[in-house]
């Protein structure tokens, strides 16, 4: 029977605080984790980095952060769903809106919308702008997993216009 290993005082806290790093600034930061916790400012780096090595402080800090995506209700489905929309989205949805007609709007997802923008003049000029399609379809494939051992060759074939193929290569 192997007893599960009990993380001291410092570990601990590096875990929570390296949560909490992620969780104010936007990213992880072991060095700054480590100092927090109480480890000196030379060695922070170092512990920080073998920390993050240890499988009982790894294991924390999966179980850390999955308490608080459960608090934000965040899920797998949902962020996969997001960039489907993103990825699936088409401007043509919007036609009606952009023509406007603001009764369109409401059939609109505007989740899929980065900036709309409005000139008033004689007549009212309405543009749309969705976010980066091609951005959202590769993060929904390597979300898939469909970016692993993927054959991505492709052959083109390229005509120069009359000229025979033979003149250029």
């Amino acid at each position: 029977m192997n007893a599960e290993k009990k993380l001291n005082e410092r570990q601990e806290l590096f875990c929570q605080y390296y949560v909490i790093t992620n969780k104010i600034g936007g990213r992880y930061n072991a060095t700054q984790a480590a100092k927090d916790a109480g480890y000196s400012e030379k060695t922070a780096y170092s512990q920080g980095h073998d920390l993050l090595k240890h499988p009982e402080v790894s294991k924390r800090i999966h179980e850390l952060e999955r308490v608080e995506l459960d608090k934000l209700n965040i899920t797998r489905e949902k962020i996969i769903r997001e960039k489907q929309l993103l990825a699936f989205s088409n401007i043509s949805d919007y036609r009606g809106f952009i023509n406007g007609n603001d009764d369109e709007m409401a059939a609109c997802d505007m989740r899929a919308v980065q900036e709309v923008s409005i000139r008033s003049g004689k007549v009212n000029e309405r543009k749309v702008k969705l976010y980066n399609k091609q951005y959202a379809l590769e993060s929904l494939e390597r979300s898939l997993g469909f970016d692993q051992g993927v054959q991505k060759d492709v052959d083109i074939e390229i005509n120069f216009g009359d000229q025979p193929q033979s003149e250029y290569g």
